[in-house]
């Protein structure tokens, strides 16, 4: 961008633009490739999962879609995530059987909608509340064989993640909040070092244990609470699937 500088902001937005295009290309592709990873060390009475699909075309279409949704203030996220998700689960494999996906976008989009507005007046809780939803869904259109699934996580099981959720966002404003009080009420004389640093210092403090906290008081219990509400139905003859002795991934978690 220093280069750039004298030549005007046009080609310097281009620049810009290309590199951000560049970055979404590689963390879908590096998503899509830790997938492949994870499902292919994950077994299931003996017979292992796996993937298949071109991570590039996924890449293409992360691209594409996060290109959109950004463009239209996050309005189709629902069909951004139906569209990805259908192409991950149609390429699931359990041995020697795929997984189908029944999945539409226009069945969450009022929910979507209505926690889109909500979105200013929850500091982005209603963001997360509806991804915990749409996970849900996503789960009970899945199908495997002669199995159908299910997640029904209602708001009142998933309260004690979404308030510290809430802590750990207000844990991060609130330095950001002081230090521009006390800059704004300091005037031109300047705002004492000693507190300006001593609140920089919390910052850098916060946010070098926030990853932390968030791996024990988001992920963990949210991982539990899909453990202990995933129900399965129906029968399937899970003799008659046999192995997939296709050669695993070894280099997709090391990418992502």
């Amino acid at each position: 961008q220093y280069l750039l500088q004298p030549r005007g902001p046009v080609l310097k937005g281009l620049f810009i633009t290309i590199v951000y295009c560049l970055s979404l290309l590689l963390i879908g592709y590096a998503v899509y490739r830790a997938r492949q990873y994870r499902l292919s060390r994950t077994v299931w009475r003996g017979i292992r999962f796996g993937q298949t699909g071109s991570a590039a075309r996924y890449a293409i279409s992360f691209l594409g879609w996060s290109l959109a949704n950004i463009m239209t203030l996050g309005l189709i996220m629902p069909v951004f995530a139906i569209k990805l998700t259908r192409f991950e689960i149609l390429n699931t494999w359990l041995g020697n059987r795929h997984l189908v996906f029944e999945g539409r976008a226009g069945e969450i989009y009022k929910t979507w909608l209505l926690c889109w507005i909500a979105l200013p007046f929850t500091l982005g809780l209603s963001f997360i509340w509806v991804l915990i939803c749409l996970n849900g869904d996503i789960v009970s259109r899945a199908r495997c064989e002669g199995w159908g699934f299910n997640l029904p996580i209602r708001l009142r099981e998933s309260k004690k993640i979404l308030f510290a959720i809430f802590l750990i966002n207000l844990g991060y404003m609130i330095p950001y909040v002081l230090l521009a009080v006390v800059v704004a009420r300091s005037g031109p004389q300047g705002a004492p070092h000693w507190l300006v640093l001593s609140i920089v210092g919390f910052l850098l403090f916060f946010m070098f244990f926030a990853r932390a906290l968030v791996l024990r008081f988001v992920p963990h219990p949210y991982l539990a609470l899909i453990a202990s509400r995933f129900e399965m139905s129906g029968t399937a003859e899970f003799d008659s699937i046999t192995q997939n002795m296709e050669t695993r991934s070894t280099t997709g978690e090391g990418l992502a």
